[in-house]
Protein backbone atom coordinates (compact mmCIF):
# COMPACT_ATOMS: atom_id res chain seq x y z
CA UNK A 1 0.00 0.00 0.00
CA UNK A 2 1.28 3.49 -0.80
CA UNK A 3 1.78 5.50 1.86
CA UNK A 4 1.16 9.31 1.46
CA UNK A 5 2.82 12.03 3.63
CA UNK A 6 1.17 15.95 3.32
CA UNK A 7 3.98 18.34 4.26
CA UNK A 8 3.83 20.50 7.49
CA UNK A 9 2.99 24.11 6.42
CA UNK A 10 6.45 24.94 8.03
CA UNK A 11 8.34 22.14 5.82
CA UNK A 12 6.69 23.67 2.58
CA UNK A 13 8.79 26.23 0.49
CA UNK A 14 4.90 27.90 -0.27
CA UNK A 15 4.02 30.20 2.62
CA UNK A 16 0.73 31.73 3.45
CA UNK A 17 0.64 35.21 2.58
CA UNK A 18 1.33 38.05 5.17
CA UNK A 19 0.22 41.62 5.38
CA UNK A 20 3.58 43.35 5.08
CA UNK A 21 7.22 43.04 5.29
CA UNK A 22 8.10 46.69 6.41
CA UNK A 23 7.48 46.37 10.02
CA UNK A 24 10.33 45.58 12.25
CA UNK A 25 7.97 45.05 15.54
CA UNK A 26 4.79 44.04 16.31
CA UNK A 27 2.13 46.03 15.34
CA UNK A 28 -1.09 46.99 17.50
CA UNK A 29 -4.80 46.11 16.51
CA UNK A 30 -3.58 42.24 15.75
CA UNK A 31 -5.64 39.45 14.96
CA UNK A 32 -5.27 35.84 15.46
CA UNK A 33 -3.48 34.50 12.65
CA UNK A 34 -2.07 37.76 11.26
CA UNK A 35 1.14 37.31 9.96
CA UNK A 36 4.06 39.18 8.66
CA UNK A 37 7.93 38.91 7.10
CA UNK A 38 9.72 40.75 10.24
CA UNK A 39 12.17 43.84 8.60
CA UNK A 40 15.40 44.31 9.45
CA UNK A 41 16.37 44.51 12.96
CA UNK A 42 13.74 42.89 14.31
CA UNK A 43 12.71 44.48 18.11
CA UNK A 44 10.52 43.96 21.02
CA UNK A 45 8.51 40.73 20.78
CA UNK A 46 10.37 40.31 17.18
CA UNK A 47 13.89 40.62 18.19
CA UNK A 48 16.22 38.27 17.02
CA UNK A 49 13.66 37.30 14.33
CA UNK A 50 14.66 39.89 11.15
CA UNK A 51 13.43 38.31 7.90
CA UNK A 52 11.64 35.31 9.69
CA UNK A 53 7.37 35.32 9.16
CA UNK A 54 6.31 36.06 12.73
CA UNK A 55 2.30 34.70 13.22
CA UNK A 56 0.04 35.85 16.10
CA UNK A 57 -1.05 33.35 17.99
CA UNK A 58 -3.66 35.42 20.10
CA UNK A 59 -1.49 35.66 23.40
CA UNK A 60 2.05 35.75 21.57
CA UNK A 61 4.18 35.43 18.41
CA UNK A 62 5.17 31.98 16.83
CA UNK A 63 8.08 32.46 14.28
CA UNK A 64 8.91 30.64 11.01
CA UNK A 65 12.67 30.55 10.64
CA UNK A 66 12.83 30.50 6.46
CA UNK A 67 15.17 29.07 4.34
CA UNK A 68 16.63 30.03 0.67
CA UNK A 69 13.61 29.69 -1.77
CA UNK A 70 10.74 30.27 0.74
CA UNK A 71 8.21 32.63 -0.99
CA UNK A 72 5.21 34.24 0.09
CA UNK A 73 2.77 36.65 -1.14
CA UNK A 74 3.23 39.99 0.86
CA UNK A 75 -0.53 41.77 0.94
CA UNK A 76 -0.07 45.40 1.07
CA UNK A 77 2.07 45.65 -2.03
CA UNK A 78 0.54 42.88 -4.00
CA UNK A 79 3.55 41.14 -5.03
CA UNK A 80 4.80 37.55 -4.97
CA UNK A 81 8.91 37.69 -2.82
CA UNK A 82 10.99 35.37 -2.74
CA UNK A 83 13.96 34.66 0.23
CA UNK A 84 17.50 34.13 -1.57
CA UNK A 85 19.20 33.01 1.65
CA UNK A 86 20.21 36.75 2.67
CA UNK A 87 16.97 38.86 1.27
CA UNK A 88 13.94 39.15 0.46
CA UNK A 89 13.36 39.55 -3.30
CA UNK A 90 10.66 40.54 -5.35
CA UNK A 91 9.33 38.23 -8.27
CA UNK A 92 8.69 39.94 -11.04
CA UNK A 93 6.75 38.03 -13.47
CA UNK A 94 7.91 39.78 -16.53
CA UNK A 95 10.07 37.77 -18.15
CA UNK A 96 10.69 35.83 -15.27
CA UNK A 97 12.96 38.19 -13.89
CA UNK A 98 14.04 38.55 -9.97
CA UNK A 99 14.85 41.44 -9.21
Amino acid sequence: MTQYKIPDLEDFPWQQPVKTKTLSSPPGGISKGDRYIVAATGSGGWSGHTNDIATYTGSGWDFFIVLAGTTCWIEDINKLYIYDGTKWKSLVTTGGIIS
